[in-house]
């Protein structure tokens, strides 16, 4: 059986937590409230909204 590969939605994003890089979903703030940054190699059009 072949596994289909997960496609990566919207974007892989990483918040710094304690000074350490770590992963986090592109539409949701970083836990102190920072907007995520966006890893470099993800498709240039993705794209995602935060929760207003």
């Amino acid at each position: 059986m072949v596994q289909n590969s997960i496609p990566v939605f919207p974007c892989n994003c990483f918040c710094y937590i304690n000074n350490v890089k770590q992963w986090n979903a592109c539409n949701r703030y970083c836990p102190d409230g920072d907007i995520p940054g966006v890893e470099p190699g993800n498709n240039p059009k993705c794209d995602y909204t935060l929760p207003l």
